[in-house]
Order: C-alpha cells, then structure tokens, then sequence
C-alpha cells in the first residue's frame, strides 16, 4: 500500500474536518469512486492517518466492496504493521463511528468540495505561491470570518 507523505504539509484546520466528512461518505456509500461527480486522490487527505483510512477504502471498494465498514477497514490494515499502527495509535475504530455519526448524505458535494479546496491551497503554498489573501488562519476574528465566507463560496469548478 504505496502512500505518499510530505511533512511539511500545513495542514489547515478546516481540512481536517472535511476529509473526516468526505471519508465517511466514503465508507458510507464506496459506489461514490465510480461517480463521475468526483475524482478522489489521496494527496487529497491532509494526514498520513487519513490517507492511510482513504487507502484502505480506495482498495475495499475497487475489489468490488459495496459496503465497508470500520470491520473490514480494520482487517485490510492488520497486514501492514506500520499503517495498521498509525490506525491504531490514532483511534481508527471511534473516529471512523464519529466521523459516521456526524456525516450527512446530503452534504457530500459541500465537504468534497471544501477539500478540494483546501488541497489547491496547499500545492499553492508548497508550489511557493502566497494564499494568505484568500485564506489566513493568523488573522483577527472577525477578518477570518470575513475571509470564510469568501473561501465557502469559491467554486472548485469540478
């Protein structure tokens, strides 16, 4: 299971909230990798913990899995000591039954589309362009609130 990971990847706080969501889409409904509406990379995921579930998903659902679940997650990990131990170590099961719990159906294309932006922001800033001006979390709070609201309503043009 060949993961790429670079450490000096900022992960914004956002992110983190909306890769939780958009895995739980996943691991709720798998059929949502053959949908054209989507395209699902695992650079797409902001942590090796993340990209490790996605992985692990992403393997699931194209040996023809219609439903997963934290069980058969748990199970396709075990033989890779290292990604099953950073699953472990981060709690996996409780925040795959979190992560399930707070997930709404519905709201799919809204988390999707939220991480895809937070990703595009991230290649810009490795790529040495500033996104300060479209998203700066080191900003007094009624700034940052202003500058959300931009940011929820860019399109990622999918």
């Amino acid at each position: 299971m060949g993961i790429k990971l670079d450490s000096s990847d900022y992960v914004y706080p956002g992110a983190k909230n909306a890769a939780m969501r958009v895995l739980a889409g996943l691991v709720d409904d798998p059929l949502l990798f053959v949908d054209p509406h989507y395209r699902f990379d695992i650079n797409d995921f902001p942590e090796q913990f993340q990209r490790i579930i996605f992985g692990a998903v992403e393997h699931l659902a194209k040996e023809g899995h219609s439903s997963v679940d934290w069980t058969k997650i748990e199970a396709y990990l075990k033989p890779y000591p290292v990604q099953y131990k950073v699953f472990s170590d981060n709690r996996g099961i409780e925040y795959l039954q979190n992560a399930l719990n707070l997930y709404h159906k519905t709201d799919f294309a809204a988390y999707y589309s939220e991480l895809k932006k937070y990703r595009l922001m991230n290649e810009l800033r490795k790529s040495g362009i500033s996104v300060d001006d479209i998203y700066s979390d080191q900003i007094d709070p009624i700034e940052h609130e202003k500058m959300q609201k931009t940011f929820d309503e860019l399109d990622t043009g999918r």
